[in-house]
């Protein structure tokens, strides 16, 4: 056996395999099974181990991003930021779950015609029948397109104008006696007010009509910065940052009511954006002096009563987006090397005495700032991956 161990003749390997320790046989079992002790001295080791992690990769810097919104939600937004939360990130709608079923009669309001139906229609009327002077051949202070300039008779208070909008969007069960009779008074009162002189080309406080433009449509981007927002997602060692973003784009589309486009006797080219409102519409034919109605008569240029200047806060966010709006389309004129004009303090148009009453100017610088850090919440909100609700105040 030691010189030739081979066994079974010739066609047999030389050689003998001898197996001398258990090391010799292979692991037959790679997954052997741990005993309780095993696994608890397992556990126990790798709680006490320390691995050293890499440093999480920077997030990447996106570019800006663009976000919409309606230039009708600033005023609610301003006011209560926790609605703006439940509506832009909760998906909560804003529209009651059920209707009380009641027509809305009080403070004066006709049958079946609630304030926001009664707006609607005489936004209409002021919309088809409002006048326009036009040029009378001469040559505007700075260019205006064609239908800003176009001489058109004045039919605010024409019975057939009040028809044709009451046809189109009153509903059939409306107290149409009761809404003829606001829409007149309301009708006749603005075309006694400045904004019907300057129609029949009388100068109001040194500013003469060179054309105007009803439902004027606009879009506006405004940059903002969003420090901080930062897009992230959950992982087993913490929150993983995804995207940086330090400024955002929002962006508005909406309708101003009306735009006067305006020459001063010294030949200064101005513009201004005016609000319809038709507050307290209901009380025009009563007799009373309260509210709005007690500065009926008042040729003051800016608010005269306590309810001019609650009015005028109330709606201080949209008059600074159209205002901001004019004036962001004027300076690209500038810019452009081309004639442009000077942007007014905007103004609101009160329907129950036709006073036109422009903001004052620390009232308007106070809303920009306003609108401004509105703004940058809508964006941090929009973009945060993480925005709870705790951070942001109820109303």
């Amino acid at each position: 056996m030691f010189s030739n161990a081979s066994l079974g003749g010739d066609a047999t390997l030389s050689g003998m395999l001898v197996l001398h320790h258990p090391d010799c046989f292979g692991d037959a079992d790679e997954f052997p099974v741990l005993t309780p002790l095993q696994r608890i001295e397992r556990l126990d080791d790798a709680a006490r181990s320390t691995v050293v992690a890499e440093d999480p990769p920077a997030p990447r810097q996106d570019p800006p991003a663009r976000i919409r919104i309606s230039p009708s939600k600033l005023p609610v937004f301003q006011e209560c930021q926790r609605r703006q939360w439940f509506e832009t990130r909760g998906g909560l709608s804003p529209e009651p779950i059920a209707s009380g079923g009641q027509a809305h009669s009080s403070k004066g309001m006709p049958d079946n015609v609630d304030p926001a139906t009664l707006g609607t229609v005489f936004h209409r009327i002021l919309e088809i029948g409002i006048g326009n002077p036009g040029l009378d051949g001469e040559l505007a202070s700075s260019p205006l397109p064609a239908s800003w300039t176009e001489r058109r008779e004045d039919h605010l208070s024409d019975p057939e104008t009040h028809s044709t909008a009451f046809t189109e969007l009153l509903p059939p069960d409306a107290d149409l006696e009761r809404t003829r009779l606001l829409v007149e008074s309301m009708a006749e009162r603005i075309g006694s007010g400045p904004l019907g002189r300057m129609v029949e080309r009388q100068s109001v406080n040194d500013h003469r009509l060179e054309g105007l433009r009803t439902e004027m449509p606009f879009h506006i981007a405004l940059d903002v910065e969003t420090i901080d927002s930062v897009r992230q997602r959950w992982s087993p060692e913490g929150p993983e940052l995804l995207a940086s973003m330090d400024q955002a784009t929002i962006e508005m589309s909406g309708i101003i009511d009306l735009v006067l486009c305006t020459v001063t006797s010294s030949g200064d080219s101005t513009i201004r954006a005016v609000d319809l409102k038709t507050e307290d519409a209901g009380l025009i034919d009563n007799d009373s002096s309260e509210g709005l109605l007690e500065t009926l008569g008042s040729e003051d240029a800016g608010p005269a009563c306590e309810a001019e200047l609650e009015l005028l806060s109330k709606h201080r966010m949209q008059l600074a987006l159209y205002y901001q709006a004019l004036k962001s389309i004027e300076d690209a004129r500038k810019a452009a090397d081309l004639n442009c004009r000077t942007v007014l303090l905007p103004a609101i148009l009160v329907g129950v005495t036709g006073r036109m009453v422009e903001y004052p100017k620390e009232m308007l610088d106070q809303a920009s700032q306003e609108l401004e850090e509105l703004l940058v919440r809508t964006a941090g909100m929009a973009l945060a991956s993480d925005a709870p609700l705790s951070d942001f105040d109820r109303l």
